[in-house]
């Protein structure tokens, strides 16, 4: 009995996997992107001795890409009960002027990444912008949380009202990020991923070495 779980559970993660890949395919062929978003339940907070709800309005699309005021959804992908994948057009345009540099080697800005080289082929490389919460930060999180560096090779990271990484991945890897967001995963303690969005272009930095770290001061898109 349990044979048979595991090898049913074994194809539906294989069908997953396969579908996935073949929507994103399609969806970098006709030049335009991939969104994968997740709707947060409100946060609940004490005001005194009362409980109150804060709900946010979150836009599937990003803020931060610069044309993401014309973007529309095209094909609604996949969905569950909060979360939905996407394709939207036009392609969008990330600018990460004064975006951080990650470290490289073992690091815990602006998340703990461990010391993991990922071959990335050029021919295949893509961009992927990954926004995620910090108000979501649970240090005795029960979600299972998975490390970013095992999906492709952590850029830059940038904070503001939300976290957000830019990785470089493939096709393949992007398409297992996005089955295993299917799922309740977190980034460490709990930290909820509210986006992923692949840009599928040739990013050229203007970079400055100083003393402890690089900052991406120019992308040319």
């Amino acid at each position: 009995m349990l044979t048979l779980y595991y090898v049913a559970a074994t194809w539906i993660q294989s069908w997953k996997l396969s579908s996935t890949l073949a929507k994103l395919k399609s969806v970098i062929q006709k030049d335009g992107s991939l969104v994968v978003h997740q709707k947060l339940p409100p946060y609940i907070f004490l005001s005194g001795t009362v409980p109150q709800q804060i709900f946010e309005v979150d836009s599937v699309l990003s803020k931060q890409c610069s044309n993401h005021s014309i973007a529309k959804i095209r094909d609604l992908l996949w969905f569950s009960e909060n979360k939905k994948m996407v394709s939207i057009f036009p392609k969008q345009h990330l600018d990460i002027s004064g975006w951080v540099s990650v470290i490289p080697g073992r690091t815990h800005l602006p998340v703990q990444i461990k010391n993991k080289k990922k071959a990335i082929a050029s021919s295949d490389k893509l961009f992927v912008l990954l926004e995620a919460d910090y108000n979501t930060c649970q240090f005795r999180s029960s979600y299972r949380s998975i490390e970013i560096e095992n999906y492709g090779v952590p850029v830059a990271w940038h904070t503001a009202v939300v976290m957000s990484i830019l990785l470089e991945t493939d096709e393949m890897n992007l398409a297992s990020l996005c089955v295993a967001f299917q799922n309740n995963v977190t980034l460490e303690n709990g930290i909820q991923i509210i986006r992923i969005e692949c840009k599928y272009f040739q990013l050229w930095f203007c970079i400055i070495f100083c003393v402890c770290e690089i900052q991406f001061l120019k992308s040319a898109l």
